[in-house]
């Protein structure tokens, strides 16, 4: 019998921690918290989710020959920063957001196959470097956890809005490493360099106009992060920008039809005031 009653008081305040321990999880009390300010800066990687396939490649570059093309696409390297705000609701509940500059983009190297026959001269590589400089606003929900008073565990998702405001493109020969052109993603014909080279890739052809752009400047999506606040001042953590919107500006010469989505893997350092 005193076995049976050990076992269930021993049943009972396992039940009871467990209960103290999920209402604390997600307790729904109200925050004591004030509002935090802060600042960040990121490392990031950055690229594009594209449908781009060889076969388009080899439509634009042919024009009535069959030229041995591939297209290798690469993530760049680039930065994040800005001041962040973080808004209390609940005891574990918070709203995130702030305002921030990020840089988004990828890189692209046309590529002569050699495993198809072709009799004709050598041909150049072509190696494209797109970046497009924004300001980012994400809008998030986070979830806070405090793990032994000093350390503060947050998962934060929701949307980012995202605008361009400068963007550029440069364009050179893999083979000799020449330079082959520039111009400006945001189509004002007064940024592009006048000594660009003619060769006509992704839109480099003059048609320039004040109101048309080879990337679209609006973009928005889905964030996700999760970090680590010590002592309330210091934070350490991670977030991915998964791009909605397809952000090719139709002037894409030969690709046109394609998709463009923004995406990004970041790892971010603060301090908050």
């Amino acid at each position: 019998m005193k076995k049976i009653l050990l076992v269930a008081v021993l049943a009972a305040s396992v039940l009871s921690i467990s209960a103290q321990s999920f209402e604390d999880f997600f307790s729904t009390k109200k925050s004591n918290q004030k509002i935090t300010y802060g600042v960040r800066f990121g490392l990031n990687i950055m690229g594009m989710r594209n449908n781009i396939t060889n076969n388009d490649v080899l439509a634009f570059f042919s024009f009535g020959h069959d030229l041995p093309y591939t297209l290798d696409i690469h993530k760049k390297p680039g930065v994040t920063l800005g001041v962040n705000v973080d808004i209390p609701i609940l005891k574990n509940l918070w709203a995130t957001t702030g305002l921030y500059y990020s840089a988004t983009g990828m890189k692209m190297n046309f590529k002569q196959d050699f495993s198809k026959p072709y009799a004709g001269e050598p041909l150049k590589e072509p190696r494209v470097n797109l970046t497009m400089h924004n300001i980012r606003i994400p809008v998030q929900a986070s979830y806070r956890y405090t793990l032994k008073n000093d350390y503060q565990f947050q998962v934060n998702l929701g949307p980012y809005f995202a605008y361009g405001i400068a963007g550029k493109a440069s364009v050179k020969n893999d083979v000799d490493g020449t330079s082959m052109g520039s111009f400006d993603l945001t189509g004002n014909p007064n940024k592009v360099d006048p000594e660009r080279d003619e060769f006509i890739i992704l839109g480099t052809e003059r048609i320039n106009t004040a109101k048309s752009n080879y990337v679209n400047p609006f973009d928005m999506g889905i964030a996700f992060g999760m970090g680590v606040t010590y002592k309330t001042k210091y934070f350490a953590g991670f977030n991915y920008d998964a791009g909605l919107v397809n952000v090719n500006g139709k002037r894409a010469h030969g690709f046109s039809h394609n998709k463009l989505k923004n995406h990004s893997f970041t790892l971010v350092v603060g301090y908050n005031f």
